[in-house]
């Protein structure tokens, strides 16, 4: 049954008030052939930015003046021919590549509010095809003009809030970043750490006088446990691949048979082991292992570090994989390799400065305490962003109204 002051249309239930309306009734697409540039002319820097069908807002720069599409007030909406990508621009840019195509809103409607609409309820990608047929025979609703600018505008200022914490995120793990390499290395000490101490000469560069060059094998040990063949054919664990981990994020897990396992579901896990991943290990898919339970198990496409207890902090070891001076060994190690890897023999030799193990407790704390914070404005990133759908949900069908 039909809501009072609602109607069923083709699009489902719609305000009394709301139009529908084809793509040729609301949109208009724009002759940008000659503001268009290819790839290999995109540049790092330029006067003018360069927009494409990609997911970046601003994929490179160009200093091509005569390319220059210069966009009103109202702006314009760059739909992707072959990836469905909908982006709202409202400042001059020169158009990327072929399939980046331009439309507008007509007779005064608010192009921001159909991009809103195309965001909400765009076209599904089916595969590296052309998509615009499809979205010239999409139906679109189309309440009064100042309704349209009431609903924009609100999800607009939405997109502002998650724009502000998108760069907020982003300024915290550059300052992470840049925190890490100066902790690690000693070039930076904590309070109560190192006063009055000088630097020494190391392999690894300029070091505190109290700190050493140690390797993993020293401080640890190396695969020190795997299933064996002799395992039972109905034992269960918790597996972990390297496509479940991203960066110390673990994604994921499958439970798995024995009998039923790959062959590479091997290393076995305990509290506080440090799982590196070697292939590809420019990816940095490491992750270390939290958790007291039983019967984890994760593949041997990681080498598992099982620091000494009382001789270096487990998180220390964690936080050393993603260092630069780790990165620079394992870059050494797999240049000009065809397949990108490392063992975990070679793992075993890559080398880190040590401190002491309270100064290594003191550096994982300050480091984690960031994580910690970057891990809490994500959360509020996710929530934002799970707002803005439901406020699109509510406003683009009329089941909430502004006006």
């Amino acid at each position: 049954m039909v809501r009072a002051g609602y109607k069923q249309t083709e699009v489902g239930e719609i305000p009394e008030d709301w139009e529908v309306q084809d793509f040729q009734q609301s949109l208009a697409r724009l002759n940008a052939k000659n503001h268009q540039i290819q790839t290999r002319e995109y540049r790092e820097h330029g006067r003018h930015p360069v927009v494409d069908q990609g997911k970046k807002p601003v994929v490179g720069y160009s200093d091509a003046d005569e390319k220059l599409l210069r966009v009103d007030d109202g702006g314009v909406i760059v739909f992707g021919d072959h990836t469905c990508i909908t982006k709202y621009v409202n400042f001059p840019f020169v158009v990327g590549a072929d399939g980046t195509q331009i439309i507008r809103s007509k007779n005064g409607d608010d192009t921001r509010f159909r991009y809103y609409d195309l965001e909400h309820k765009g076209i599904e990608p089916t595969g590296y095809n052309r998509h615009f047929s499809k979205l010239k025979e999409r139906a679109f609703v189309t309440p009064k003009p100042s309704e349209q600018k009431a609903i924009a505008d609100a999800l607009s200022d939405v997109d502002a809030l998650i724009g502000s914490l998108e760069k907020l995120i982003a300024k915290k793990r550059d300052i992470k970043t840049a925190t890490m390499q100066q902790l690690l290395t000693g070039k930076t000490r904590l309070p109560g750490f190192g006063e009055g101490k000088d630097t020494k000469h190391s392999e690894l560069g300029e070091i505190p006088e109290d700190w050493q060059i140690t390797s993993y094998v020293e401080i640890g040990e190396i695969d020190p446990e795997n299933l064996s063949s002799a395992t039972l054919p109905e034992h269960e664990f918790n597996y972990i691949s390297l496509e479940h981990v991203s960066k110390g994020v673990l994604k994921g897990y499958e439970r798995l048979v024995f009998r039923d396992a790959p062959s590479r579901a091997r290393r076995v896990l305990r509290r506080g082991d440090v799982l590196f991943g070697t292939v590809r290990p420019n990816l940095q898919s490491h992750y270390r292992f939290g958790k007291d339970e039983k019967d984890w198990v994760c593949s041997t496409g990681f080498a598992v570090l099982r620091p000494k207890e009382g001789i270096v902090c487990s998180e220390f070891v964690f936080l050393s994989v993603f260092s630069g001076n780790v990165q620079k060994q394992v870059e050494t190690i797999i240049a000009g390799s065809n397949y990108p890897a490392v063992s975990s023999r070679d793992v075993s030799k890559l080398k880190i400065p040590k401190p002491e193990i309270e100064e290594q407790k003191a550096i994982s704390k300050a480091l984690t305490d960031m994580d910690f914070e970057l891990t809490t404005l994500e959360a509020s990133l996710s929530k934002t962003k799970a707002v803005k759908q439901g406020m699109m949900q509510e406003l683009l069908t009329g089941r909430t109204r502004l006006v």
